[in-house]
C-alpha cells in the first residue's frame, strides 16, 4: 500500500511537470513564432505561419484523442457486457476485441496517418491546412545564397 502511494504521488508529479512544461512551451513558442514579421517570413518561405501549423497541429490531436478513444470505448464495452451477461465473448466478439486492442496498442501508425483522399480534400478546400500537407516534400530553401 505505501509503494502504490508513493508511486502514486510521484507520477502526479511527473505528470504535472510534463503539463508545466509543454504549457511553458507552447507559450515560448509562441512568443517567438506567432507575430507578424515571422508569420510573412514562414509563409514566404514554408508556405504556412506559425498559427495555421497550430490549428493543423491540433485538428491531428483531435483526430488521434478521437480514434483511441473509440478503440477503448469499444473494447470496454465489449468486456463490460459479456461480464454483465455473465458469459464468454462470441467469436464476432473476440476478433472485433483483438482487431481494436491490436490498433489500439500495437499499430499506431494507421490512427496517426492520413490518406490520399484526405489530403485530396485539404488541398482542394485552399485553407491553410493544405499548405501543411506536402510539408515534408518541400525542399529546403536557403535565404543566404
Amino acid at each position: 500500500m505505501i509503494r502504490w502511494r508513493a508511486s502514486r504521488r510521484s507520477t502526479s508529479r511527473i505528470s504535472w511537470a510534463s503539463v508545466s512544461s509543454s504549457t511553458v512551451q507552447a507559450g515560448h513558442d509562441s512568443a517567438l513564432f506567432d507575430r507578424p514579421e515571422i508569420g510573412a517570413l514562414l509563409q514566404e518561405h514554408l508556405g504556412f505561419t506559425f498559427r495555421d501549423f497550430t490549428t493543423v497541429r491540433s485538428a491531428i490531436q483531435e483526430r488521434y484523442n478521437r480514434i483511441i478513444t473509440g478503440l477503448r470505448n469499444e473494447t470496454g464495452d465489449i468486456a463490460m457486457r459479456c461480464q454483465a451477461e455473465g458469459r464468454d465473448p462470441t467469436v464476432q466478439e473476440i476478433q472485433a476485441f483483438r482487431k481494436s486492442m491490436s490498433a489500439f496498442m500495437v499499430l499506431p501508425g494507421e490512427r496517426a496517418s492520413f490518406t490520399v483522399s484526405v489530403s485530396q480534400n485539404m488541398a482542394s478546400a485552399r485553407s491553410p491546412a493544405a499548405n501543411c500537407a506536402p510539408l515534408a516534400r518541400r525542399p529546403f530553401r536557403r535565404t543566404d545564397e
